[in-house]
């Protein structure tokens, strides 16, 4: 923490807090990667979030709750973790599921791996509820256009900004790449 944030030491126990609620949270939004008809999940890297996940829910002790709420007759999803366990509780369960997880792979133990993998892939009833909640609340993914410079006729130099939509895609591409 000391080079990733110098000079705010104050802080640190926000930050460490804050990353591992990133954690538990990232692992509920990544629940709109499961594919419950077909029992399987869309993406490895989001399913391996989720799998840190179930292990830190696992640990108890209170280190992590997730509850489904009402607020103003809204369902919602409540994810807290608690900030004295993280370097206890989370930090022992994490390494001792990491250290399972590489000695299968480092022995070339592909079953045992996958097993464990499996298991705490498991998408239970609970975790659908859960998953139902958080595709509510999806936010579409950011579209990212960068403008581009044109010259015009006089020698000025012209601006030229895209509709930050996939329409806006279409007269970007020509543009952008005329190289190709």
């Amino acid at each position: 923490m000391r080079i990733l944030f110098p000079n705010r030491e104050a802080e640190w126990e926000d930050i460490l807090e804050m990353s591992w609620l990133d954690i538990v949270v990232s692992g509920i939004r990544g629940l709109e990667h499961y594919n419950p008809e077909k029992g399987q999940w869309m993406q490895a890297h989001v399913n391996a979030g989720y799998v840190i996940l179930k292990v830190l829910l696992e640990a108890g002790e209170g280190l992590v709750k997730i509850e489904l709420c009402k607020k103003d007759g809204k369902d919602y999803v409540e994810a807290r973790i608690d900030r004295t366990k993280i370097k206890t509780v989370g930090k022992e369960v994490i390494g001792k599921f990491l250290k399972k997880l590489h000695v299968f792979r480092s022995m070339g133990d592909l079953q045992r791996g996958k097993e464990l993998f499996d298991y705490y892939s498991k998408v239970d009833e609970n975790m659908l509820k859960i998953r139902e909640v958080a595709l509510m609340y999806k936010v579409s993914r950011r579209l990212e256009l960068q403008g581009n410079l044109r010259v015009e006729k006089d020698g000025s130099i012209k601006y030229v900004g895209y509709e930050k939509t996939l329409e806006g895609v279409i007269p970007h591409v020509p543009v952008s790449y005329t190289h190709l």
